[in-house]
């Protein structure tokens, strides 16, 4: 299923499917019902796999398979370099918030909202600068044919 997902889309909307829900995740987990934590639960389940995937077959697409184990390594290390401010944040919830989650929760929310969105941005704009210059190089490297006359005779290109 992530794979018809990966390989019938855009990069730019497998980007967007990426931050809409993992901001639906930090939304569900804000929300103190019963409901929204098994939704919560239900979707990360879901989303863990296809962004797994999904980043690695970004890494294949971007950096090529010749350097793939590396730009890989790279997001995984800094991924978890990153995770040393977990404890950080756990001493910011306890003693400046109380205990209280929340504020944390919403500034990490915010600022994965914004890379996200960022990110998105800037793979759609590459994207589409990238498809319009393979178009503008097909056609400069097009030759001219001309269309053939109702009669059948070549069209001399003049009238």
């Amino acid at each position: 299923m992530i794979g018809l997902v990966l390989d019938n889309t855009s990069t730019p909307f497998v980007l967007t499917l990426l931050v809409s829900v993992a901001t639906a995740i930090g939304v569900l987990g804000m929300l103190p019902y019963l409901w929204a934590a098994y939704a919560n639960i239900a979707l990360f389940v879901l989303y863990r796999p296809f962004y797994y995937t999904a980043v690695s077959d970004y890494a294949a697409k971007v950096f090529g398979f010749h350097t793939f184990g590396k730009v890989y390594g790279l997001i995984i290390c800094l991924a978890g370099i990153l995770n040393f401010f977990q404890s950080a944040l756990d001493a910011l919830t306890h003693k400046r918030f109380d205990g209280d989650p929340l504020p944390v929760n919403l500034l990490l929310l915010v600022v994965a909202l914004i890379v996200g969105v960022a990110l998105v941005g800037f793979v759609w704009y590459k994207s589409r600068k990238l498809g319009r210059d393979r178009l503008e190089d097909e056609a400069e490297g097009a030759t001219e044919s001309l269309m053939p006359e109702p009669n059948g005779e070549m069209a001399s290109g003049h009238r």
